[in-house]
This record gives C-alpha cells, sequence and structure tokens, in this order.
C-alpha cells in the first residue's frame, strides 16, 4: 500500500512540474513581438524635412519610437495572463496541460505576432523652404529663401497663390528637389502658407549706374531719386536716396570710391542677406553699414523721432539688397 502511495505522489510532482513548464513558454511566445523595421530610420537628418508614415492597411499608428500599436500590447498581455491562469489551474488540480490541445491556451489565427506588428507603410519626406516674397506670377513665386537665397516656386495649382504680396513671408512645402540654372528653382510645390503679412505694399526695385548696382524691396509709399557725386579720377560715385512719403528724413544705398567714417562710434561685423559689412552705431541704433564692396547704407533718421517709426521698413529693405 505503501508503494502505491509513492508511486501516486511522484506522478502528481512530475504532472504539476508540466504545467508550470507552459507557463513559462507562455510568457516567452507572448514577449516576441518585433518593432517594426519600417519605424527604425523614421527621423531624417536632412534640414528642412519631416518625415510622416501611412499605415496602407490598418488604421492603428505607429510612431517614430518604434512602440507597436496598442491593439498588439493588449494581445499580449492577455496571453500572459491566460497561460498563467493555465498554469495555477493544472497545480491545483493536479492534472497536466498540454500547450497543443489547451483550451486555455491562445487561439491560434494563423498570424506570428511578429509579422502582425510589421504592417507595410508608404513613407513621404516634406522638405520646407521659408524667405520673404520678392516677385508673384500666374505660376511662380519668387522669394529670398533663408538658407538658398534668390528661389524660383513653381506651383500647379495656381489657387496657391491667390493673396500672396510681395514682402509677405511664407512657408512652402515641397519634394526637396531643387534645380540649378541661372536662379535656383523648384517645381510644383505642395502647399504655400503666409506666416506673416507684410504691413504695406512692396516692389523689387532694381538700380545701376556705370557697371555697379544692386537690388532691394522697396515700399510703395517711399520715393527715390538718384544721388549725383563729382566725379572722382575715373571712378562717378553715386547712390540712391529713398524717402517716406510725408518725411524728412531717409536712407541711402550709396557706391563710393573712396571711404571714410568720420564721428565716434560702436564698430562691429555683422551680415546683412549673407553680405558682411561694418555696422557703425551709437547707444544701439545704427548710423551706416559699409559693406566690402564699397557700398554704404546711410540712415538719416539717425537720433531723431523718426528712426522708430521707419526702422522696420529699413530693416526689409536692407535684408533684401542684392548687389549687381
Amino acid at each position: 500500500m505503501k508503494k502505491i502511495i509513492c508511486t501516486l505522489a511522484v506522478a502528481v510532482i512530475f504532472l504539476t512540474g508540466c504545467g508550470k513548464s507552459n507557463g513559462i513558454i507562455s510568457d516567452e511566445i507572448g514577449e516576441v513581438t518585433n518593432v517594426n523595421p519600417a519605424t527604425e530610420n523614421i527621423n531624417s537628418t536632412k534640414p528642412k524635412t519631416k518625415t510622416t508614415t501611412v499605415s496602407s492597411e490598418t488604421d492603428t499608428e505607429t510612431t517614430s519610437s518604434g512602440n507597436i500599436s496598442s491593439e498588439t500590447t493588449e494581445t499580449k498581455d492577455t496571453s500572459s495572463v491566460q497561460s498563467e491562469t493555465s498554469s495555477e489551474l493544472s497545480a491545483e488540480s493536479n492534472v497536466s496541460v498540454n500547450p497543443e490541445t489547451s483550451n486555455t491556451a491562445p487561439e491560434n489565427t494563423g498570424i506570428n505576432t511578429a509579422e502582425a506588428s510589421t504592417v507595410p507603410t508608404t513613407s513621404a519626406e516634406v522638405y520646407y523652404l521659408e524667405g520673404i516674397v520678392y516677385e508673384v506670377h500666374d505660376k511662380y513665386i519668387v522669394i529670398n529663401e533663408t538658407d538658398f537665397k534668390k528661389m524660383k516656386v513653381s506651383v500647379s495649382d495656381t489657387s496657391m497663390i491667390d493673396g500672396i504680396n510681395i514682402g509677405d513671408t511664407v512657408e512652402i512645402t515641397y519634394d526637396g528637389l531643387i534645380n540649378e540654372d541661372s536662379i535656383r528653382y523648384t517645381d510644383d510645390a505642395y502647399s504655400i502658407e503666409v506666416t506673416k503679412k507684410a504691413d504695406k505694399k512692396y516692389n523689387l526695385q532694381k538700380y545701376e549706374s556705370n557697371g555697379v548696382g544692386f537690388s532691394m524691396l522697396v515700399p510703395e509709399d517711399w520715393d527715390n531719386k538718384v544721388i549725383a557725386y563729382p566725379r572722382d579720377s575715373d571712378f562717378t560715385d553715386w547712390g540712391i536716396r529713398f524717402t517716406p512719403d510725408g518725411a524728412v528724413g531717409s536712407m541711402d544705398i550709396t557706391w563710393h570710391s573712396s571711404i571714410t567714417i568720420n564721428g565716434s562710434f560702436d564698430k562691429e561685423t555683422v551680415e546683412i542677406n549673407e553680405i558682411s559689412a561694418k555696422k557703425y552705431s551709437r547707444k544701439g541704433v545704427w548710423r551706416f553699414f559699409v559693406f566690402e564692396n564699397n557700398y554704404v547704407a546711410t540712415n538719416n533718421f539717425f537720433e531723431t523721432s523718426q528712426h522708430s517709426d521707419y526702422a522696420d521698413d529699413m530693416d526689409l529693405m536692407l535684408n533684401s539688397i542684392e548687389f549687381l
């Protein structure tokens, strides 16, 4: 009799161990969920780009960090709970649970968990341009892009240009392709958004004399006239004086064969529209910008009450200047 009881006890211990083994296997299976390979390199290192991922077969969003969807996570947790329950039941009833036939095991749907998480995706890269509008035409605009400078941006949907004016600051999305010609250009922009409206109307003006010249955005309510200088050797110094309607002061853009700045000023090297210049200022207000090509911008509103009235206009004008 004792021999029979011992034999049964050994059998119970053996069968109970099988039930726990099944629980361990179920836990391992529940963790076999791969990160979607399509998301590993989702963040582009290219400048002015943003990558979006759109699923083609499911509405479940896949994030750039590679996290699996909440739906897949819930399936894993349920599988783990079912496996633990199977282990407890087998231990209490002293009956082994066969992982191939158990009713408490996760239902075999015919879909591999790893395969289910790698849903085919389609990635679309969106590139950005931003800058001040120089020209507006029926099917394209010309902007002073913050990095690439003057660029022509064409559109197939001409309604995107409606309401855009010279002097506006815009943000443009496109496919990232920039072509080189007499002017950089890109075809068929995705969208054009005005991020800052110009407070007045501007025109792109070009001025030239004796082989030197410049172009610049000028407000429509500013007049301009040529400044005549006496001939010096083989050079003729010249310039343009810009004056707002009704104002006493002005801003001059002039070219000189030689330059000497008199007076006590703070001096620093700056860049204006990516052009190096020496800034002469006093108490934080600029008086002259002297460019390396012998051009000078002169603030004739300096130390007057009108400086603050026209500071923004002069800033936009100078940041659009290009020397010919």
